[in-house]
């Protein structure tokens, strides 16, 4: 960081963390009609963390004047490394983050919790032999903990704002054996009024709680804002072999997401919503198995489906890379008329 000039660099710093999350999604949904669906999806977090691996610092020609915090009007934040008191390398910079700018010393994070309940609804359009559509509007509601910003390795439970969006399925069915899903959806994010460190360097994404004295310059301060996250989009293709009671395929996904919005009352500050615009491209793969045919012919005993996804996401936007591994079970209920009218 560079608080007095020009001399004043720590070095170079390079920072390893890596996140992942262990989640549990019940879901429920009922037919109200024949063509209409309702239902929720609730995420719960049994685990979430992100392991701080390293944290090296260059040391440089100074570092941080550990009395500076308590008198910023009169002390130098920086003294030479031949000052007995000076923190350099990571100490200097964990203390700084703390001291100065005021945000959580800098480790491992984990937590577990709720995420954004999602309500939906599906409406079957269209269904025969060999082609069926189907629209899916929904919405998602912020009930889980957003990521805090006196944190800077934590990530969010649930975004913190209403999402308002639709899904359009297609399924086309040229064989008993062989599926072909074809899908295309929007999110509309809201916009929504939160507590944020406000800065305006997209050089330097940081800023204190509290402003610092006038001679250091602006490096911004917690304000509140209204933040309007960048809309989302996705569009994919999944292919699914059917044999007895097995299944498997492939499937392609493109996700897209604009960028986002940040304003105060002091204006727009732009430098907050660089790099916030990403794509990602998702390649999966899946195997079940599917009992649902083989309980309505009274083998065996529950109708239920268990499948198995594996997936890679990959961007530009380092992180949007992510590997899922995605385990589901489905248990059907109802008459087994309907069941069969459905099937």
């Amino acid at each position: 960081t560079d608080l007095v000039g020009p001399s004043s660099d720590f070095g170079s710093a390079l920072v390893e963390y890596r996140g992942s999350a262990q989640v549990i999604a019940p879901s429920l949904f009922y037919g109200i009609v024949d063509r209409v669906s309702v239902g929720f999806v609730l995420p719960v977090f049994l685990s979430a963390r992100v392991d701080l691996h390293q944290l090296q610092v260059g040391t440089g020609a100074i570092g941080y004047n550990p009395d500076f915090a308590n008198d910023m009007d009169r002390q130098s934040p920086v003294l030479s490394t031949s000052d007995p008191r000076a923190l350099d390398g990571a100490d200097g910079v964990r203390r700084v983050l703390t001291d100065v700018f005021q945000y959580d010393p800098l480790s491992s994070w984990q937590s577990r919790g709720l995420g954004d309940l999602q309500i939906l609804s599906r409406i079957n359009v269209l269904s025969s032999t060999h082609l069926r559509a189907a629209l899916q509007p929904g919405v998602e509601l912020p009930t889980g903990a957003p990521d805090s910003p006196n944190n800077l390795v934590d990530f969010g439970l649930g975004s913190g704002q209403v999402d308002v969006g639709f899904l359009a399925l297609v399924d086309v069915v040229p064989v008993p054996w062989l599926r072909l899903n074809l899908r295309a959806g929007y999110t509309w994010q809201l916009a929504n009024e939160q507590t944020a460190r406000v800065y305006d360097d997209p050089g330097f994404p940081l800023a204190p709680i509290d402003p610092l004295p006038a001679q250091y310059g602006d490096w911004g301060q917690e304000r509140t804002v209204v933040r309007d996250l960048g809309d989302a989009w996705q569009m994919g293709a999944m292919l699914r072999l059917r044999r007895g009671l097995y299944f498997g395929g492939g499937s392609f996904e493109y996700q897209g997401k604009g960028r986002d919005r940040y304003q105060s009352a002091e204006g727009v500050h732009d430098a907050m919503g660089l790099g916030t615009a990403y794509d990602v491209r998702v390649v999966g793969g899946h195997v079940g198995v599917d009992f649902v045919d083989a309980f309505l012919r009274g083998s065996a005993p529950l109708p239920i489906s268990l499948e198995v996804t594996v997936s890679r996401a990959t961007s530009e936007h380092e992180s949007a890379n992510t590997t899922q591994v995605l385990t589901k079970a489905t248990l059907y209920f109802g008459s087994a008329e309907s069941a069969k009218k459905k099937l």
